[in-house]
């Protein structure tokens, strides 16, 4: 199957995900997100995961596509960049693919191959992608800090996302804070 533009694969996304019980929504759009639109978002309510996928006609635009999923890491489960069957396996872009799965692997970001609709497997997994902080454990801690704590401001949203960057140093300035919150929380 050929995609003439990048929203023909979002059905296909949606019916590998519907297929392993998770609803979906095309070109979802979240406040939280300002304003950004994540192509194919899938939730399981069982599993508590919120899946994001950032999809591409083509591997020139794989770092786009990266910096996209990088973003929806701060709120999502589990993201994912995706990309025809065809573009993927091409083997004058074996060189891309392959730095396409590096970054992808240093990142925590998932790779999905769009083959086609209706297919046992209208989609394979190249790359699994790395478990980001869960959402419903994000909520919680934020709704408890702004319920209990309304006077400290030590922590931030932004906060985190440092979880998910690969700089030690960020992580741990923000144990240093959550520290002080634990320690606060006692007095």
């Amino acid at each position: 199957m050929s995609f003439l533009d990048e929203p023909k694969m979002y059905p296909v996304l949606a019916e590998h995900f519907k297929s392993k019980g998770y609803r979906t929504l095309l070109q979802a759009s979240f406040k939280f997100l300002k304003g950004w639109e994540i192509d194919v978002a899938a939730y399981n309510d069982t599993l508590k995961e919120l899946i994001a996928v950032e999809a591409k006609l083509a591997l020139d635009d794989a770092l786009e596509a990266v910096s996209q999923a990088e973003m929806y890491q701060m709120a999502c489960s589990k993201v994912y960049v995706a990309f025809p069957h065809y573009e993927w396996d091409l083997k004058n872009n074996r060189d891309k693919r392959r730095d396409v799965e590096e970054i992808c692997k240093k990142r925590g970001i998932g790779i999905l191959k769009v083959i086609g609709k209706g297919l046992t497997r209208p989609c394979e997994e190249v790359l699994k992608p790395a478990l980001s902080l869960r959402i419903d454990l994000v909520e919680t801690i934020l709704h408890d800090i702004k319920k209990n704590f309304d006077s400290f401001e030590g922590l931030s949203e932004d906060d985190f996302s440092y979880f998910l960057d690969h700089q030690d140093w960020k992580k741990k300035i923000v144990k240093k804070k959550l520290k002080r919150l634990a320690k606060k929380s006692k007095n």
